[in-house]
C-alpha cells in the first residue's frame, strides 16, 4: 500500500485513472466495494515492509481511508 501511495504522490497520478488503466491493461475488474474494502484493510497493517524513503504512517493510512470514503459516496449515491 506504501508503494501505491509513493507512487500516487510522487507522480502526480490520479488513483482513478490508474484504475481504469489496469482494467484495460490486465483486463482486471474490481467492484467499487471491494476496493474500498481493500483501502480499509491495507490501512489496518501494522507489519511493514522496510523503505528507503521514511513516511508517516498515519499519513498513508488517511489517504486511503479518505480515498475509501470518497468512493462510499459513488456506490451509494
Amino acid at each position: 500500500m506504501r508503494s501505491i501511495y509513493f507512487i500516487i504522490k510522487e507522480k502526480k497520478y490520479i488513483l482513478k485513472e490508474l484504475l481504469m488503466q489496469a482494467k484495460a491493461k490486465f483486463d482486471w475488474d474490481i467492484s467499487l466495494i471491494e476496493l474500498g474494502a481493500r483501502f480499509i484493510e491495507g490501512s489496518r497493517l501494522a507489519d511493514y515492509p522496510r523503505m528507503i524513503k521514511e513516511i508517516n504512517h498515519q499519513e498513508w493510512k488517511r489517504f486511503f481511508i479518505n480515498y475509501a470514503q470518497e468512493l462510499k459516496k459513488e456506490v451509494f449515491m
